[in-house]
Parts: structure tokens; C-alpha cells; sequence
């Protein structure tokens, strides 16, 4: 009887010790999604000191689009996080209201690295009145230290309309 209840214990003990890293991982990836809804708000609001906390100094964020109206092809535009900053507060000040948020995201965390995969939506009104929404895809790369998860690298597109992202869930 004593090895009975023994080896229950043991057994206890062994299932506990494994549930204890999913619920830190579980807690990881909720941490990662707050880092990144606290970016979606920052941006929403055009309070471009807070959107700087959400990103590590030298953050790169690369899209794939026509630049200027002229451009004949979309190309790949890599920029720091203080360009980008710059060119959104210019481009910024022809809304009248803004916003930008997560419908769906996928999150996977090892250690002190996530990534992101986020379906995003961004509504705008112009200041003539013209409401417009777009949706596509983020992927944020973070890194964790001293506790906080900010942000390397964002990379987005907007939705294609060869590959709509009807379910609002991002690819796999």
C-alpha cells in the first residue's frame, strides 16, 4: 500500500513539474500579445513616444509596396523605426480618425525570441469625410529582456485580393 500511494505521489508530483512550463509559456504568449496589442494602441492613437517603447532601438519594419504614386512595381521598403515614424505621422495627418487592430493572431514563444503572425484591420477617415478599411497581415519578431518583450522587426502587407484573408486567420 505504501508503494501504491508512492508512486501516486511521484506521479502527482511528475504531472505537476509538466504543467508548470505550459502555464509559463501560456503566460509568455499572453505577455507577447499585450506587447503587441500596447503597439496597435500606441499607433491607434498617434502617440509615437509610446510606439517607440514597443520597439528595441535600430527596429527594422519592411513592407512590400509602390512607394510613390509614379512607381510602376511594388518593391521591398525596409526602413528603421524612426523613419518609419517620421512617415507615419506625415502620412498620419491626412486622417481625421485612425485605428488599427488584431482580429486574429498566432504566437510562438522559445525562451527569450516570438513571432507574431497577426491579421490585422486599419479604418481610416480622410478629412473629407472618406472612410476606408484595409486588412492584411503583421509579423512582429520580439525579443525578451530583463522581462520585457519588444519588438526587432515588423514586417506587413496589406490583404491581397488573389489571397483574401476572408476567415481573418493568418496563413499556416
Amino acid at each position: 500500500m505504501r508503494i501504491v500511494r508512492l508512486a501516486t505521489l511521484c506521479l502527482a508530483l511528475s504531472v505537476i513539474a509538466l504543467a508548470l512550463p505550459g502555464e509559463d509559456e501560456k503566460d509568455q504568449k499572453k505577455a507577447v500579445v499585450d506587447a503587441m496589442q500596447r503597439c496597435y494602441r500606441s499607433l491607434s492613437s498617434r502617440d509615437f513616444l509610446a510606439l517607440r517603447e514597443c520597439f528595441w532601438p535600430q527596429a527594422i519594419i519592411t513592407t512590400y509596396w509602390k512607394r510613390t504614386l509614379k512607381s510602376k512595381a511594388p518593391e521591398v521598403y525596409v526602413q528603421y523605426l524612426e523613419e518609419f515614424i517620421v512617415n507615419a505621422s506625415r502620412s498620419f495627418g491626412q486622417f481625421s480618425q485612425f485605428s488599427q487592430i488584431s482580429r486574429s493572431q498566432q504566437v510562438m514563444v522559445y525562451d527569450n525570441m516570438a513571432q507574431v503572425w497577426s491579421v490585422y484591420e486599419m479604418k481610416f477617415t480622410t478629412k473629407d469625410g472618406k472612410s476606408m478599411t484595409w486588412r492584411g497581415i503583421d509579423m512582429f519578431h520580439f525579443m525578451r529582456h530583463e522581462g520585457q518583450w519588444r519588438i526587432v522587426a515588423l514586417t506587413y502587407t496589406k490583404e491581397s485580393p488573389d489571397l483574401p484573408l476572408l476567415d481573418a486567420n493568418p496563413p499556416r
